[in-house]
């Protein structure tokens, strides 16, 4: 069914179900596109209703409906089928079928229809809440829904005193999210990497168990007074020493840090006896002891263990102490070089040939961002010579052919054997670039990569393999710390060519700035810096000659760190776009409205000044936080939103170019006008932006204007 009256924009769980389900039961709000997939083939306990509106889909409680009055409330978000399809994921996806599957005793969803949660209500009854991807609250570390969080989730439920998130892909959960009053709190297996800011309010917190996730280290600013168990289980952690902050958690009672990463612990006799007085410690090793004068046995949960205990710590920490005074007076010179360096860096690249062959150092550099989290670890090749030659052998690759620029980008080659697939990345929102495919990955259950690959149908053909080929090799020659790095490629006989990029975990651009409202909690330095980094990277491009142009520059193709300190980076380098752009060969809906007046008219090749044409627009969004054009309406007598090619056409002639709203500040406005000038040489050059930019940053730290 469909109702064009709906105006829902995204299908998610939510307790706007506009009177239509039983209060205090979240329900599934379906988007006008989705309302067909009201379904129960997808669903357990549910029931599709509608009104003059949109669909909703009401759930029980069970198979034997409880009662409103319930205190615990569990739905379950099951996996949906775009998943990776290889062997590896099939037998992870068969162990975790072994464990119970709760669908037939609590509400689901399968992921395949619900990515989104949205603020939700409950009775004041309902004390402690279960969201869980999978059929169960375990799980195989990794393997998480796609899910997107909102705000304020549940700060309206002030009642709550445990919340339970699991196999969530979540990476992160925004501030003000959860309520301040949580004695438990469980976030199991959401490949989460930073710590929810909310943790800070938690008083009364008592349990928190932060396992199957990816932590590297504990906040040393966090204080949890009455904190009796942290669970920082390394089946999902990355803990290669025991956190300082955790000896500060005077009420500790329970402590679980087993199978973590750690490696040649030293503790002092205070860190020691913290640990021995522990009502349980659970640990399975702390590392070799070795070069230590003083070895003490602590009593565990499981077993005896032999650690180094030794007071010289706290010298070094002393010495670290005057060697940070010594820092911060260099700093200041390390600005001014960074300043001189810049102006003769960029000079000397604009004399660098674009020669496209990855440099030894470069591909080094790259390869580094998989060395291991564990410092003292010895290094491990991570490419067996044997295996992975130029000259493969007829059994590892069906098509009997080398390695394309096998010589160049050997260097890179990786087992494939050390690559878990995690799952596929939409590619509803991305341009179609040569019919490739993208999946979340993670490479030796320790860094998360972005996987790249041809299509099924493509591993064969030659001519798309080596297209394929030519835009690694060029991502392997770009080396800029404001581009996403190539690490590594995988030759196989299954996919062919794999290439693997650092991962990004704040997302794109273009998907944040639609979920977070509009100027709500962004300050100025926050977009200035995303700016500059994004304009850095195409400096770098456009010093070579001939020059690097984009050509496909948009707010999805740059990506994102996580807060609180972001930084982007460009993504999307490739070979085969063509110097004129016809509106039958854009990938994406919406991807010309960055294309600059001369490119949409034919009038000229695409050029560095266009590549600056669609940083403007970017400027734009950061500002208003909607996709170009978005709220302009057609003709009058209509006031329907102006179609696509009414848009073009206006951009080609002048007519039209993206806003700014009234908030938004003079120097920045002024400037971003600038770059989306209708005559290409009144832009600046990347070079003339990076140095506005700059100037524009370093008053903004200054100072507390929004943007």
């Amino acid at each position: 069914m469909s109702f064009s009256s709906c105006t829902r924009s995204q299908t998610a769980l939510t307790s706007d179900c506009n009177s239509l389900c039983p209060v205090g039961r979240p329900c599934v709000a379906y988007a006008a596109e989705d309302e067909d997939k009201c379904s129960s083939s997808t669903a357990t306990f549910g029931n599709c209703t509608s009104d003059e509106y949109c669909t909703y889909e009401c759930f029980a409680t069970g198979p034997n409906d409880e009662s409103i009055d319930f205190t615990t409330y569990t739905f379950l978000i099951p996996f949906g089928s775009d998943m990776e399809p290889s062997e590896q994921e099939a037998s992870v996806k068969a162990r975790v079928d072994i464990v119970t599957n709760l669908t037939a005793k609590y509400p689901s969803k399968s992921n395949d229809v619900l990515q989104y949660i949205e603020p939700l209500d409950f009775q004041t009854s309902t004390t402690h809440v279960v969201l869980a991807g999978g059929s169960s609250v375990y799980g195989e570390r990794g393997q998480a829904v796609l899910m997107h969080l909102p705000r304020e989730l549940f700060t309206a439920d002030i009642q709550l005193r445990a919340i339970t998130l699991a196999n969530l892909g979540l990476t992160q959960i925004l501030e003000s999210s959860l309520p301040p009053r949580l004695v438990n709190l469980t976030i199991f297996n959401c490949l989460m990497t930073s710590y929810p800011d909310d943790l800070h309010m938690m008083s009364e917190l008592e349990y928190l168990d932060l396992s199957q996730n990816y932590f590297e280290f504990f906040p040393a600013a966090l204080k949890l007074p009455n904190l009796k168990t942290l669970n920082l289980d390394v089946a999902g952690n990355n803990f290669t020493s025991i956190p300082a902050a955790i000896f500060k958690l005077e009420n500790l009672k329970r402590l679980d840090l087993y199978a973590n990463q750690l490696a040649n612990v030293k503790l002092t006799t205070s860190q020691f006896n913290f640990l021995q007085e522990l009502d349980e410690l659970n640990v399975d090793s702390f590392g070799k002891v070795a070069e230590c004068d003083t070895v003490k046995t602590l009593q565990t949960s499981n077993s005896l263990l032999s650690v180094c205990v030794t007071d010289t710590i706290l010298s070094d920490m002393n010495l670290s102490s005057n060697k940070a005074l010594i820092a911060g007076v260099i700093a200041t010179s390390i600005v001014l070089f960074l300043i001189l360096a810049l102006i003769f860096g960029c000079r000397y690249l604009r004399r660098r040939a674009l020669s496209m062959k990855p440099e030894p150092g470069t591909l080094s550099r790259h390869r580094g961002l998989l060395s291991p989290v564990r410092k003292s670890s010895p290094y491990v090749p991570l490419v067996d010579e044997q295996h992975y030659s130029s000259d493969l052998d007829v059994k590892d690759h069906p098509t009997q052919q080398r390695l394309p620029y096998g010589k160049e980008l050997e260097a890179l080659l990786l087992n494939a054997d050390d690559l878990n697939y995690i799952r596929k990345l939409s590619s509803k929102h991305r341009p179609n670039r040569g019919h490739r495919e993208t999946f979340l990955t993670r490479f030796r259950a320790s860094r998360f990569l972005v996987c790249k690959r041809l299509q099924q149908n493509l591993v064969h053909d030659t001519s798309a393999v080596q297209r394929f080929a030519r835009d690694i090799h060029l991502a392997a020659s770009l080396d800029h710390p404001r581009i996403v790095a190539l690490v590594g490629i995988i030759w196989s006989r299954a996919y062919s060519l794999e290439a693997l990029f650092e991962y990004m975990d704040g997302g794109d651009l273009r998907s944040y700035l639609a979920k977070v409202k509009e100027a709500e909690g962004l300050y100025s330095v926050w977009k200035l810096q995303v700016a500059l980094d994004t304009v850095e990277a195409l400096a770098y491009a456009h010093s070579f000659s001939p020059t690097l142009v984009h050509r496909g520059l948009t707010s999805r193709s740059v990506l994102l760190s996580s807060p609180p300190k972001v930084h982007a980076h460009l993504d999307d380098f490739v070979y085969d776009r063509q110097d004129f752009v016809s509106m039958s060969a854009i990938g994406l809906p919406h991807e010309e409205r960055w294309l600059p007046p001369e490119v949409i008219a034919s009038r000229a090749y695409y050029s560095p000044a266009a590549d600056i044409y669609a940083f403007g627009v970017i400027l734009s969004e950061l500002d208003t936080h909607s996709l170009p054009y978005d709220n302009v309406e057609g003709n009058v007598s209509s006031k329907k939103s102006m179609s696509n090619m009414e848009i073009l056409n206006r951009v080609a002639s002048g007519k039209l170019r993206p806003v700014f709203t009234s908030g938004c500040p003079t120097d920045f406005r002024e400037f971003a006008e600038q770059c989306l000038s209708f005559e290409a040489s009144d832009r600046p050059t990347a070079f003339q932006a990076v140095i506005r930019l700059r100037a524009l940053l370093e008053e903004g730290q200054q100072t507390s204007y929004r943007i």
